[in-house]
């Protein structure tokens, strides 16, 4: 007997989905989006190729645009991926993007200006490359290999490259098709 509930509970699943024929729009979509896999790209081949054999301002810059630019849409895409998991995702939403935006501003220029900002960064950067590394040498038997920590060089003319956020936020707004979020189920902190 059809009582009407099972139209609303259908209706209800409806608008907790987003089509999964929109991988852009899908939860972690943004990160398989042409302009961040080449940021994505474009960092990988900078940092291990050619800052090697091309140091300079160039590679150094190259990096900071290229991590500034895709890093809020890594924040977004965990974000995303947990309220999946969840079964909360209701779609790409514009103002936490844009909020992971500014935490990645503050965060890079603390590295980048602050007295031990560059030192901070290093150790959380050394220690996550080392539960990288762990695992692997271990099963390769090459045993536990020494923890390092990377060169962080602090120089406030990188903060230039916080002009690559304005891309991050078109690109946000694009993903949308609007500033805000894309159900009136959404709340900035859903």
């Amino acid at each position: 007997m059809d009582d009407g509930r099972s139209a609303d509970r259908a209706a209800a699943e409806a608008a907790s989905t987003v089509p999964t024929g929109d991988a852009f729009r899908s939860a972690a979509g943004a990160l398989l989006h042409p302009a961040n896999l080449l940021a994505i790209a474009a960092l990988a081949l900078n940092d291990h190729v050619l800052k090697g054999r091309l140091p300079g301002w160039f590679t150094g810059k190259a990096s900071d645009f290229a991590g500034l630019f895709f890093f809020p849409f890594l924040l977004e895409a965990v974000h995303e991926a947990l309220l999946a998991a969840a079964g909360r995702y209701r779609g790409p939403h514009t103002p936490r993007l844009v909020a992971y935006a500014v935490v990645t501003a503050l965060g890079f220029s603390y590295v980048k200006c602050a007295p031990g900002g560059a030192v901070a960064y290093g150790e959380v950067l050394g220690g996550a490359q080392f539960l990288v590394r762990a695992p692997l040498s271990l099963l390769s038997g090459a045993g536990l290999p020494a923890r390092t920590l990377p060169s962080i060089v602090q120089d406030p003319t990188d903060l230039w490259a916080l002009f690559a956020l304005l891309g991050t936020v078109a690109l946000a707004v694009h993903r949308t098709g609007r500033g805000g979020p894309t159900s009136p189920n959404d709340t900035p902190s859903g």
